[in-house]
């Protein structure tokens, strides 16, 4: 299988900058690899508070030619409700959040995260979020 191939300047992975992807489902989302890699997600709870997750290590390891330990992605959430609705945005499978990093996103705000690839010498095996 073919993969995009997502530029990278050191370790920083460069977003695709192609149409920022727009969730609108009313419950919890989990974010795909591509979602995430596309650097900006725009968020309409629907209704009500959200717990959304990001993609797992397996599918960011899928998406991704060549990772590597320590290669990172950043990537806005942008908080669009139309009332006093927030978003926690949590890791998946294989990811971690740093202690002290707020993961939560208020009504009409925007937070930036990034992805950290870790593991052991050359093997990827998990990520850290940080905020």
């Amino acid at each position: 299988m073919l993969k995009t191939a997502y530029p990278k300047i050191g370790n920083m992975i460069v977003p695709s900058g192609g149409t920022p992807t727009e969730i609108t489902t009313a419950g919890a989302a989990t974010y795909t690899a591509a979602q995430v890699l596309s650097g900006l997600i725009y968020r309409d709870p629907s209704g009500g508070s959200r717990s959304d997750t990001l993609p797992t290590i397996s599918s960011l390891l899928a998406a991704l030619p060549e990772p590597k330990v320590g290669d990172y992605i950043d990537f806005v959430v942008t908080n669009g409700a139309d009332a006093a609705e927030t978003i926690t945005v949590s890791p998946g499978t294989g990811g971690t959040l740093t202690s002290g990093c707020i993961n939560t996103i208020a009504q009409n705000a925007q937070r930036r995260f990034r992805i950290v690839l870790t593991g052991s010498g050359r093997t990827v095996t998990g990520y850290t979020v940080t905020c």
